[in-house]
């Protein structure tokens, strides 16, 4: 079981210690997911250019591979397919976007962010090419 939906809003962190709520997206799937929706979270939005988007998220993946792994150790088979969870998450994002308007004007930060998202998945390339 994972929380899902791990970014800014939803945790907390006080002297060194972090606390993650908002359990409502929790479900049943594999734990890279989690990595990569943190991962995926850190990076949308991002005005960054495309070297320095790798750069910075291969150091916030390390950060975050050293803090999961202190508890739980992947295997490495499961960062080669970290590709397809970011996949995912543009995916379901998507989804999300598009039933929260339905029917309603969209704003033009969300329609910004579906543009981008429909751009990767028709090019089936994930948010960051690590």
């Amino acid at each position: 079981m994972i929380h899902s939906d791990v970014h800014l809003g939803n945790f907390h962190v006080q002297n060194g210690n972090i606390t993650i709520f908002d359990f409502d997206d929790l479900m049943y799937q594999y734990f890279i997911h989690d990595l990569a929706i943190v991962l995926y979270y850190s990076l949308l939005g991002s005005n960054m250019e495309e070297e320095e988007k790798t750069l910075f998220a291969r150091h916030q993946l390390s950060c975050l591979r050293e803090g999961y792994e202190s508890q739980h150790i992947l295997d490495e088979c499961w960062y080669e397919h970290l590709h397809l969870f970011l996949r995912l998450r543009d995916i379901t994002l998507c989804g999300v976007i598009y039933k929260k308007f339905e029917g309603k004007d969209m704003p033009d930060n969300y329609a910004q962010i579906i543009e981008s998202i429909e751009e990767r998945l028709r090019n089936r390339q994930p948010i960051v090419k690590l």
